[in-house]
């Protein structure tokens, strides 16, 4: 296969990759949730949910976490105001999209699909990993474990970590 041909399907793999971390993480959010919202009272729940979802969306993005409180909300204010009134509005001030409270909770959400893969994979009866160093586009080298496990009779490909690589990247400097 050509130079650019493997580029195409790695840039490809990594695509589907990174759709199934962002459909995981949205499973992770729920479960999140989940947890959370039993300790929170009742009045505080959908306060609560409406963070974590635009965190999730956030992330999905790969925007700046200060988008949430520079543009989503005051936009969210404006459409509230305009489509059902000035009290609308001021339920928006209540829902916390600071920088800090989105950073945590896609940290809170990111260490759920982190736990969600290692158990699946040592419920797993069999599973295989593979160690790879990958250039990134930036020319940094990374290390990247992809892990390969069954999950309900089916066969599943994750990636487990990736670490960036400092100094050589030949095979003797990294062991």
């Amino acid at each position: 296969m050509s130079g650019s041909g493997r580029k195409d399907v790695e840039q490809e793999g990594l695509k589907d990759e990174f759709r199934r971390i962002t459909r995981d993480l949205g499973a992770a959010t729920n479960t999140v949730l989940d947890a959370g919202l039993k300790s929170v009272p009742k009045s505080n729940q959908k306060i609560l949910e409406a963070s974590y979802r635009v965190s999730l969306l956030t992330a999905k993005c790969s925007a700046a976490e200060t988008i949430g409180e520079t543009l989503i909300k005051p936009a969210a204010k404006i459409m509230a105001k305009i489509m059902i009134g000035d009290r609308a509005k001021h339920i928006f001030d209540r829902i916390s999209l600071s920088n800090n409270s989105v950073h945590r909770r896609i940290i809170d959400m990111s260490n759920n699909v982190e736990q969600m893969l290692l158990s699946d994979i040592s419920q797993s009866r069999y599973y295989a990993l593979q160690v790879d160093e990958s250039t990134d586009i930036a020319n940094f080298a990374n290390l990247i474990a992809f892990v390969r496990h069954e999950k309900d009779q089916e066969i599943h490909d994750d990636i487990l970590f990736c670490q960036p690589l400092s100094g050589h990247t030949t095979g003797e400097d990294m062991l």
